[in-house]
C-alpha cells in the first residue's frame, strides 16, 4: 500500500498511462477530460500525479486523502504532498473528508483546503458526515466530477 506514495513507482505509472492514452483512439486527447481518482493514500497518488503531470491529467477527485502520513526516505509524506498542491496553479481539484474520520487526518485535510482557499486555487472540498468509508466516495464523485469536467474559459 505505501507504494501508491513512492514518486519512482507513480511515474513510471504515469508513462505507462501516457503510453496508453497515445495509442489508444477512444480515450479523449484533451487532459481537461482525465481525470485522476483516488482514495486514502491513493488519494495522495492522485494530487502527486495531477500536480506533476497536468498536462496528462486536468484534474483529481480524492476521499480522505491521508495527508497524515509521515513517509520516509522514499515515500512521500503528507505534508510534502500538501505542499505540492499548494505549488499547483494550472489544476482543478476536489476533495472530500468525513467529520468521522480519524482526527488526523481529518486535520490535515482541514489544513491543506484552508491554505489552498487563502491561496485562490482551483480546490473544491466537502466534509461530509461519516468516516473512512468508501460508500461516501460514490456520493462524492457525483459532485466531483460536474467541478472537475465544467469548461473553462
Amino acid at each position: 500500500m505505501a507504494s501508491l506514495t513512492d514518486p519512482g513507482l507513480l511515474g513510471r505509472l504515469v508513462d505507462t498511462l501516457r503510453y496508453f492514452l497515445e495509442q489508444s483512439g477512444p480515450v479523449t486527447p484533451d487532459s481537461n477530460r482525465r481525470l485522476v481518482l483516488g482514495h486514502s493514500l491513493g488519494g495522495n497518488a492522485a494530487l502527486h500525479v495531477a500536480t506533476h503531470w497536468p498536462k496528462l491529467f486536468g484534474g483529481a477527485a480524492t476521499a480522505s486523502a491521508a495527508l497524515w502520513w509521515p513517509g520516509d526516505e522514499v515515500q512521500l509524506s503528507g505534508s510534502q504532498i500538501a505542499a505540492e498542491v499548494l505549488a499547483a496553479t494550472d489544476v482543478r481539484l476536489w476533495m472530500q473528508a468525513g467529520t468521522a474520520e480519524d482526527p488526523d487526518l481529518l486535520r490535515s485535510n482541514r489544513e491543506l483546503w484552508a491554505s489552498a482557499d487563502t491561496a485562490g486555487l482551483d480546490l473544491a472540498h466537502v466534509e461530509h458526515p461519516g468516516g473512512h468509508e468508501l460508500s461516501a466516495w460514490r456520493d462524492g464523485l457525483r459532485q466531483a466530477l460536474p467541478h472537475l469536467l465544467r469548461e473553462t474559459g
